[in-house]
């Protein structure tokens, strides 16, 4: 569903709330979930040069926070 969005705003949302279902149960395929995210919030408003600022600050955390053990 994720990637047959044509807006890139909804991918991303889309890519941050499911990966939350699988932080526990598949933690790698969350992971690459979240990186996913992260590229799309990093090419948003890239003509900004910063992307989407808060989506990135919430993956990072996400990364870092539960995969940083793994």
């Amino acid at each position: 569903m994720a990637s047959g969005a044509q807006d890139n705003h909804m991918r991303a949302l889309v890519l941050a709330l499911i990966s939350a279902h699988y932080v526990h149960t598949a933690g790698g395929h969350a992971r690459e979930i979240l990186k996913t995210c992260e590229q799309l919030a990093a090419g948003l408003g890239a003509s900004k040069g910063e992307g989407n600022v808060a989506l990135r600050l919430w993956v990072g955390e996400r990364l870092v926070g539960k995969f940083i053990f793994y």
